[in-house]
C-alpha cells in the first residue's frame, strides 16, 4: 500500500508541473499572442498506433507555454495550447509521449472501481518504452512553423 500511494504521490506531482507549465503565461507577450502553428501528426509504435496517448510539446525556450493532445484510436492528435486543436506557439519543443494500460492491480479497501481507475489511470503497464515519457530521455523533438504543421512520431524499441 505504501508504494503504492508513493507512486499516486509522484504521479499527482507530475501532473501538477505540467498543468502549472501549460497554463503560466508569457511575461512580455503581444497583446495579440504569440505567433502559432496547428500541429497534428501521428503516433505509432513498431508501425502500429498509438491510442490514448499523451503527448506534451514543452518550449526549449523561456517564456513560452507548453501544447499538449491525446491521440485517437489510431494514434492521430491534434495539439492544443490556450484553447482546445489551437495548435502550439511557434518555435522550438522537445517532446514526450506517455501511453500506459488502464491500471490492473489491486483497489485498495474501501475505494470504489470507478474512482480507483481514475485515481490510477497514470499507473498502467507502460504500452511503449518509458524512456519516451520524459522530454529528457525521449529523443523527441519538433519545430513549429507558421501555418500547418505535421509532426509524426514512429516510435520503436
Amino acid at each position: 500500500m505504501r508504494r503504492l500511494l508513493g507512486r499516486f504521490t509522484r504521479s499527482r506531482t507530475s501532473v501538477a508541473l505540467f498543468v502549472f507549465a501549460l497554463v503560466s503565461g508569457c511575461t512580455n507577450a503581444d497583446p495579440k499572442g504569440p505567433a502559432m502553428g496547428d500541429v497534428s501528426g501521428r503516433v505509432t509504435y513498431n508501425d502500429k498506433p498509438v491510442a490514448n496517448a499523451n503527448i506534451v510539446f514543452l518550449p526549449t525556450a523561456r517564456d513560452t507555454l507548453a501544447a499538449a493532445a491525446i491521440t485517437d484510436e489510431d494514434g492521430r492528435y491534434r495539439l492544443s495550447t490556450r484553447g482546445v486543436n489551437d495548435g502550439a506557439i511557434v518555435g522550438p519543443f522537445k517532446v514526450s509521449i506517455v501511453a500506459r494500460a488502464p491500471y490492473d492491480g489491486p483497489i485498495p479497501e474501501g475505494m470504489s472501481p470507478a474512482y480507483a481507475k481514475e485515481t490510477f489511470q497514470h499507473q498502467g503497464k507502460p504500452l511503449i518504452p518509458e524512456r519516451y515519457f520524459s522530454p529528457s530521455t525521449s529523443g523527441l523533438i519538433a519545430d513549429v512553423k507558421k501555418g500547418s504543421n505535421s509532426v509524426d512520431f514512429p516510435l520503436s524499441d
